[in-house]
């Protein structure tokens, strides 16, 4: 493959078949995640490199009341969920600052600098004027402009909005598109676990109109809003709003103890090396916290004691994502101590969780830690991700998973998983990947559109994608496009030429996408065998051979030594004048898996099962076949008393 087109794929580094570090750093994505777990009904993620103060990027109308709170929470939604964080204009969450210059001024500058205006519309602001004036100044700007609809419909817009695509904010799969076109309308990337941050915005727009809350959720509100000034950079801010939760919180140990727990973790103030002694102070109140064990692991640098940290942690039940980061962890910390074994079962346990992110994470982290296994193997392990991750992690499992395949020389597994990951996530980053897969299987045309469609998303190498399809020879998408461009006559010497070409141009573009569609279907068939065939080994880890075990293989008998923990499985023909044999190497991380690289180009993938029945898939990775087919290869269960096989 042209290394153009596959500049923007990120590609795991191999390593060996000891566990990749993926150090969790005290200010990194676990502190953002924690952050709205800690404030369980309104803080969100944060990333940890939150930029300067500058113009703001993303400007959010509203009516102050009552529609105050869901600017708020939309703000703290479209900040936690785009990397590098935006810098979002609400007037009343610090958009307005005391100034010389009036609050109008301010709001009219803010405006002329954004990429992006998203207008709240409420039952109490959809008739107000002042939507019509922001709707045009993006018009004017060419910015995006996205209505987002909270207890109203589509037909309630004015006329004047009826053009633009408005929004359900109650719905989740239209919000994560929203947020998307926001990242791509700023620069930047949707980060995962949108759901988890979702989650909290959406408990504020259930209480709408209603501004009342019980006192609890208003002091998780309180301390998200505290957290926000910290990590926004408003210190003063941020300290004044601690303080008032500790004195409020000062008859409540286990609220009390959360709210001194966040802003230890929060303050930039406190230097990374005290932390630990700040954390150390908490520990008799915080000994039954999971948040506080979690922390402590997580600052602690020796692994010894991290491990015990992460364990009492998850002895006491924390909520889903503090779980799936101390579990990451923890198998992280139990290989840099040599306890891999440990680490390894760690991560099988977390693939069987009912969890779908702690499932995904666990098959995730197997993959990375045997970044030197067969690519088969770990194929297997991304395919068992893919099958139970939520939209949110999608991204971070389909893009090495096509990476694998395409190194693999397969086509239609690729193709299958591009446009899978282009529809899902619908951004630029996706399209361009897309179009590595197709011009990877020759489909110029179709990568060419595809490359286009990144380009148009602010993907700058996909133009030098779409220059070098051009420079290696003809893409009929391109001519395709100068004639869909054209209006009027042709002016030709020969007057039905030009639409003859055309017909026969757009005959070409047909037979690339149906070829397309026949690799996407075969695709999708090699991928659910491979899902299949990864949860049967999974389920099947731990069961060995007995010494000498056989086995019918179409109707010949093979005699197979007992399995070994490493190395191959060496198997011989008994029953024939000509001696033969065939040797599977093991595929790791899998313990009971064994590859077999047959002379036909297929790979054979076996593992014993609890029955004793040896069940293998052939594949056919780089073919136009059907992509895969099972056998069972059935144990030969008497033997007389010489140690002759007897075959029925």
């Amino acid at each position: 493959m042209n290394d153009v087109h596959g500049a923007e794929v990120v590609r795991d580094e191999a390593g060996a078949n000891t566990p990749a570090i993926i150090k969790l750093e005290p200010d990194s994505g676990a502190s953002a995640l924690l952050s709205s777990r800690i404030s369980a009904a309104g803080a969100s993620e944060q990333s940890a490199d939150v930029p300067g103060p500058g113009a703001p990027q993303i400007f959010i109308s509203y009516k102050i009341s009552p529609d105050e709170r869901i600017a708020a929470a939309l703000k703290r939604l479209i900040e936690g969920s785009i990397d590098p964080q935006p810098n979002v204009f609400v007037s009343g969450e610090g958009g307005i600052r005391p100034s010389n210059v009036g609050a109008i001024p301010q709001m009219q500058q803010a405006a002329g600098s954004v990429r992006a205006f998203v207008g709240l519309i409420t039952q109490a602001s959809k008739d107000r004027e002042w939507i019509f004036f922001e709707a045009g100044a993006a018009w004017g700007r060419n910015c995006l402009y996205a209505p987002l609809l909270v207890d109203t419909k589509p037909e309630d817009l004015p006329n004047t909005l009826g053009g633009y695509q408005a929004t359900n904010a109650l719905d989740q799969e239209k919000m994560r598109l929203l947020i998307t076109e926001l990242a791509n309308a700023v620069g930047g990337t949707v980060k995962p676990r949108f759901g988890t941050r979702y989650s909290s915005f959406e408990r504020v727009l259930r209480k709408y109109p209603d501004a009342e809350t019980d006192d609890a959720e208003e002091g998780t509100d309180d301390l998200a809003r505290a957290i926000q000034h910290l990590v926004g950079g408003r210190q003063e801010e941020g300290v004044a709003a601690f303080a008032k939760l500790e004195t409020d919180a000062a008859s409540d140990v286990p609220r009390l103890t959360r709210v001194r727990l966040a802003r230890i973790v929060y303050d930039k103030q406190i230097k990374e090396s005290q932390k630990l002694v700040e954390l150390e102070r908490l520990a008799r109140d915080g000994e039954s916290l999971a948040e506080y064990q979690f922390w402590r692991a997580t600052y602690e640098p020796r692994h010894h004691v991290k491990i015990v940290h992460l364990t009492r942690c998850l002895e006491l039940t924390p909520d889903s994502t503090i779980r799936e980061l101390a579990t990451e962890s923890l198998a992280q910390s139990l290989s840099l101590v040599g306890r891999h074994d440990e680490a390894a079962s760690v991560l099988w346990t977390a693939i069987a969780d009912s969890d779908r992110d702690m499932s995904a994470m666990g098959a995730i982290q197997l993959f990375k830690t045997y970044g030197s296994a067969e690519p088969v193997a770990r194929l297997l392990l991304l395919c068992r991700a893919l099958s139970v991750s939520t939209a949110d992690n999608l991204a971070r499992v389909i893009r090495p998973a096509i990476d694998l395949a395409q190194s693999l020389s397969s086509n239609q597994l690729s193709v299958y998983l591009a446009r899978r990951y282009s529809k899902a996530v619908a951004d630029g980053i996706s399209a361009n990947a897309e179009g590595i897969a197709l011009a990877a299987a020759d489909l110029t045309s179709l990568a060419y559109l595809a490359y286009e469609k990144a380009a148009l998303k602010g993907v700058a190498v996909a133009k030098v994608n779409m220059a070098a399809l051009l420079a290696q020879g003809s893409v009929p998408a391109a001519g395709l496009a100068i004639f869909e461009r054209h209006i009027g006559p042709y002016d030709a010497a020969v007057p039905h030429f030009p639409y003859r070409l055309r017909a026969e141009i757009e005959e070409q573009v047909h037979e690339q996408r149906t070829r397309a569609d026949d690799l996407a279907t075969t695709g999708k068939r090699l991928y659910h065998v491979l899902v299949e065939f990864s949860e049967r080994a999974a389920a099947a880890r731990g069961v060995r051979s007995t010494p000498h075990s056989s086995y019918r293989v179409r109707g010949e008998v093979y005699n197979a030594g007992p399995a070994p923990l490493d190395g191959d499985w060496v198997f011989s023909r008994q029953v024939t004048d000509k001696a033969d044999s065939f040797t599977m190497s093991r595929g790791l991380p899998f313990d009971n898996l064994w590859i077999r690289r047959e002379l036909d180009g297929r790979i054979g993938l076996y593992i014993l099962e609890t029955n004793g029945v040896l069940r293998g898939v052939r594949l056919v990775l780089d073919g136009e076949g059907v992509g895969a087919t099972w056998e069972t290869i059935d144990p030969v269960v008497s033997n007389d008393a010489s140690g002759n096989i007897n075959v029925s």
